[in-house]
Formats: C-alpha cells, structure tokens, sequence
C-alpha cells in the first residue's frame, strides 16, 4: 500500500495496519521502518487502474511500454540498479522531473491502449 505522509508530501509504501489504539491506526513504512499515525498518512490504492491495465493491455508481458513504466517507477522510487539507471538517464536524462513527465505520459498510453482493448472487446461491432 502506498501513503503521503501529509507533512513533508512524501510517498511511501506502508505494511497494513500494525496497531490500532485509542489515539489511531498505526502504519510502518517498509522502506525506513518509522511508523506513522493514520493522521499524519494519506493512504491510497493505485491497484485498481494497475491490475486493469495488467489485464488488458495487449501483450502486456512482453510490452516495451510497460518495461519503461516499470523502470521509471524503479528510477523515481530509487530501487533501480546502476546499470537499469544508466539506461534510464541515457534514454530520459538526469533529471527525476523529467522521468515523472515522461511516466505519466508512458501510462496515460498503457491506460488508453487497455482502454481501446476493452471497449473493441465489449462493442465489437463498433471497430475503434
């Protein structure tokens, strides 16, 4: 699950409720171990558009589209190895800015392609 810690506007990926207790629920962020109160994060669920897109973009599994998606959220959560962000500078540049343009851009086309699939499937008769 991921979160926004309200605060500092930073996301992270939060474990499922480790406590609840009079003051709260209780999160802990996987990557540094800090916990936070439900007061202090803004869960949010990406899955659903995520699990839409796996199930229907074409050839979602050998799709270069979907690789650069996942590489750039690998680049911009900083999970990337060296080689893997050599090819993402090389390919993107430097600058995690642009990286985050180009990823929405990337998915805004992952998500239109799913879309078309579906819709094609569900109104077959129409041929978009």
């Amino acid at each position: 699950m991921k979160a926004l810690i309200i605060e500092t506007g930073e996301v992270i990926s939060v474990v499922d409720v480790i406590k609840t207790i009079s003051n709260g629920t209780i999160y802990r962020d996987v990557a540094s171990g800090k916990t936070y109160y439900d007061r202090e994060i803004q869960i949010f669920d990406d899955s659903g558009i995520t699990d839409f897109i796996e199930k229907w973009h074409p050839d979602y599994y050998h799709s270069d589209l979907i690789a650069w998606i996942d590489d750039l959220h690998c680049a911009l959560g900083n999970e990337c190895d060296d080689e893997k962000l050599a090819r993402i500078e090389e390919s993107w540049g430097t600058d995690p800015k642009g990286w985050l343009k180009e990823l929405i851009t990337l998915e805004t086309a992952a998500y239109r392609r799913a879309l078309e699939r579906y819709y094609s499937l569900m109104y077959p008769k129409l041929n978009i």
